[in-house]
C-alpha cells in the first residue's frame, strides 16, 4: 500500500473512531438522563 493511501486509511479510521466514540457518549448520556428521570439518581454529566 503506498504511503498516501496508508495515511488516508488511518485518517478515515480515526474519524470513524471519533464518530463512534461521540455516538457512544451521547448514548450513555441519554441512558443516564432516563435513569435520573425515573429513579432520581444524581449523576454528573
Amino acid at each position: 500500500m503506498p504511503t498516501g493511501q496508508t495515511n488516508l486509511f488511518v485518517e478515515n479510521e480515526i474519524l470513524e473512531l471519533k464518530k463512534s466514540t461521540s455516538e457512544l457518549k451521547a448514548g450513555i448520556c441519554s441512558i443516564v438522563a432516563i435513569i435520573n428521570k425515573h429513579f432520581g439518581f444524581c449523576f454528573v454529566q
